[in-house]
């Protein structure tokens, strides 16, 4: 049975029967910028814009998060992953052990009954019982489901540039299931794999203490990562940009789709998560990181965008009249799109983030840590962004 589903400030997208999961730990959108265009900037410019120019609703708050509170529940979470050359898909599941076991054979069949048309975007069907719940910025979709009318499961699809690091998406949720980390090599081997129409998902299956809500990617062990000679490591590394292995498909001399300058005293990162680019600058104890990220841009609205960095600075609550003198345009590598500047009294965090739409494709980029480090990075902020150039 097919269904057209319709999410607000979306557009319908139809699905193929079957059950699935997918992942993304929504990192929340980071940075910002929009239109197109190809003349190189002299200059950073910007103005003032009018609060009905800025998008951003009276009050600007992020949905709850699904999350069980403060107890943690022994709970398996299953992550179907989906790497195609244009993005990759994460549907990931987690929910009470014994309630995803009994509703386990379905959602597996719906993960393999879907497929991906033209374009990459996934179709679908939910089974009978399933029920969507609201748009979460940064999600392409959530379902709730679970056996009898417990709905204990919570399914989130999410879409992200192509190319992720499987290994610290693997920490990540085994951090979110209070397991210990794993090198490179055994987290890239700890995959299953699962067929669906038309390709393979890599999958991750893991039992642990769940406390709902996102977890910061756990560090691997030190010491050298250890070759994996698995099937299932020799597909991750393939699903990770074809190279011989993760490390070397990871390396900053990868290609990219972007070109840019760094400013001194920052550090290019080799392996970011849910990022093409990340720089990080470390002073004392005080932290910060300047990060370019590719989103689907109908799931990663300026709106969204916006709440979700009120919200990492614990002010998801201010309204758009406290917000809307930080706002401007700022023209980038010849391209106009919307940037914002919070460097507010009551947050210890400080953000200057900007979007811009290329191509089909959301663009964000994002300067964010210690407030005083990040007020003092404006000048390598504004370097940054004047010199990063899209490639054609």
């Amino acid at each position: 049975m097919k269904r057209n589903c319709e999410s607000p400030g979306r557009r319908t997208i139809q699905r193929n029967a079957a059950q699935a999961k997918f992942f993304w730990a929504t990192a929340v959108v980071v940075g910002v910028l929009s239109s197109q265009g190809c003349n190189p900037a002299d200059r950073i410019e910007h103005r003032v814009m009018t609060y009905e120019q800025t998008g951003i609703p009276d009050q600007v708050r992020l949905p709850p998060a699904s999350s069980v509170g403060d107890t943690a529940v022994r709970s398996r979470m299953v992550t179907a992953i989906a790497a195609l050359p244009t993005a990759t898909w994460f549907f990931k599941a987690v929910g009470p052990v014994e309630d995803l076991e009994a509703s386990f054979e379905s959602f597996r069949e719906f993960l393999q009954a879907i497929r991906f048309d033209e374009n990459g975007q996934p179709q679908y069907s939910a089974p009978a019982g399933w029920q969507e719940a609201p748009l979460r910025p940064g999600r392409f979709q959530t379902f709730v489901f679970g056996p009898a009318e417990r709905k204990t499961i919570e399914l989130a699809i999410s879409e992200l540039g192509p190319n992720q690091d499987l290994p610290s998406n693997v920490n990540r949720w085994r951090g979110q299931l209070e397991l210990p980390p794993l090198d490179d090599g055994a987290a890239s081997g700890s995959l299953d794999k699962l067929t669906y129409q038309g390709g393979e998902y890599l999958v991750f299956d893991e039992v642990g203490m769940y406390r709902g809500g996102m977890a910061p990617a756990a560090a691997p062990p030190a010491g050298p990562a250890h070759s994996v000679t698995s099937e299932a490591s020799s597909a991750a590394a393939s699903a990770s940009g074809g190279a011989e292995n993760n490390e070397a498909a990871s390396e900053p001399a990868r290609s990219l789709p972007i070109e840019f300058t760094i400013p001194p005293n920052w550090e290019q990162l080799p392996k970011p998560m849910f990022a093409t680019v990340k720089l990080e600058q470390k002073s004392g104890d005080r932290k910060a990181a300047i990060s370019v990220s590719e989103m689907n841009p109908e799931l990663n609205t300026w709106e969204s965008a916006v709440g979700s960095w009120l919200a990492e600075l614990e002010l998801a609550s201010q309204d758009a009249a406290q917000v809307e003198p930080f706002v401007s345009e700022i023209a980038i590598d010849g391209q106009t799109g919307q940037q914002i500047r919070l460097l507010l009294p009551d947050a210890a965090k400080g953000i200057f983030a900007a979007r811009v739409e290329r191509e089909g494709r959301a663009w964000f980029v994002k300067l964010s840590g210690d407030k005083s480090l990040v007020e003092e990075s404006t000048g390598d902020w504004e370097t940054f962004v004047r010199s990063l150039r899209f490639k054609k």
